[in-house]
C-alpha cells in the first residue's frame, strides 16, 4: 500500500498562519505522549508562558463523548469513513471553540494527538491518503513530535497498566497504525520529528526541549514575554 501511495502526490496541508505556537504530540497508545504532555507544561510553566493543554478526541462536545463510547465498546459504529468523519467534525468543532481563540490570542497550544491520529488510527480501515484530504483543510500544527515506539512496547505496556484496552489497542491493529506513522513521518519531514521512544525519558525530554528552543516562533514568544 504506501509504496504505491509514495508515489503519488500527498496534500500541501494548511500552515498556522497565527501567532499562537501549535504544537501536537503524537504516537501509539502506550508510546509515552501523556508524559510527554507533562514534561513540557512544566517546562513552559517553569518558563512562565501564556499555554493551554488539551487533547482530541475532544470530549468537550456531545460528539467527543460518542467517540469515546465507541472507542470503549460502549456504542458500535458499522461503516469505518462514517467513525472517521465523526472526528472530523469534533476536530472543527475543538478548532472553532479552542484552539483558534487561544492561538489568535499568542498562547502555547499543547494538544495530545491531533488529525495525524486520524489518518494513522483511520489506515486500518480507511485509504490514508483519503484521510489527508479530508484533513488538509485544518491548520497544521507548527510542530508535532512522534513519540516512536513498536507496537510490541506499547502493548506491554498498556497491558502492565491497564484493566481493559480500547478498540484501537490490539497489536496487529497497532502493527497496521505504526506503519502509518512513519509513512507520515517520512512523507511529512517538514511537519513532524520522529523521536526514538526507546530512550530514557530524561533523553527524550532534552530533545524536544533542544528542537523546540531552535523554533523561531518559539523563540519570539520567548522574548516577548
Amino acid at each position: 500500500m504506501f509504496k504505491e501511495q509514495e508515489s503519488i502526490l500527498l496534500p500541501q496541508l494548511e500552515k498556522n498562519h497565527y501567532h499562537g505556537l501549535f504544537i501536537d504530540i503524537e504516537g501509539l497508545d502506550g508510546s509515552g505522549q501523556s508524559t510527554r504532555i507533562e514534561n513540557l507544561k512544566d517546562f513552559f510553566t517553569k518558563n512562565s508562558l501564556d499555554f493551554i493543554t488539551t487533547k482530541e478526541p475532544n470530549e468537550d462536545s456531545y460528539l467527543g463523548k460518542e467517540i469515546r463510547q465507541i472507542l470503549r465498546g460502549e456504542k458500535k459504529i458499522n461503516d469505518p469513513l462514517e467513525f472517521q468523519k465523526m472526528y472530523i467534525a469534533n476536530r472543527r468543532d475543538h478548532l472553532d471553540k479552542l484552539v483558534i481563540p487561544n492561538l489568535k490570542k499568542g498562547k502555547i497550544v499543547l494538544t495530545d494527538r491531533y488529525f495525524w491520529s486520524t489518518v494513522a488510527y483511520g489506515s486500518i480501515n480507511v485509504d490514508p491518503v483519503m484521510l489527508l484530504e479530508m484533513n488538509q483543510r485544518f491548520i497544521s500544527p507548527d510542530i508535532t513530535y512522534f513519540i516512536n515506539t513498536s507496537p510490541e512496547e506499547c502493548m506491554r505496556r498498556m497491558e502492565a497498566s491497564r484493566d481493559s484496552l480500547e478498540f484501537f489497542e490490539k497489536k496487529e491493529k497497532l502493527e497496521k497504525v505504526s506503519k502509518t506513522y512513519n509513512w507520515l513521518a517520512n512523507n511529512y519531514k517538514n511537519h513532524i520529528l520522529s523521536i526514538n521512544g526507546y530512550q530514557e525519558k530524561e533523553i527524550i525530554h532534552s530533545q524536544i526541549n533542544n528542537h523546540l528552543n531552535k523554533q523561531t516562533k518559539f523563540i519570539s514568544i520567548l522574548k516577548n514575554n
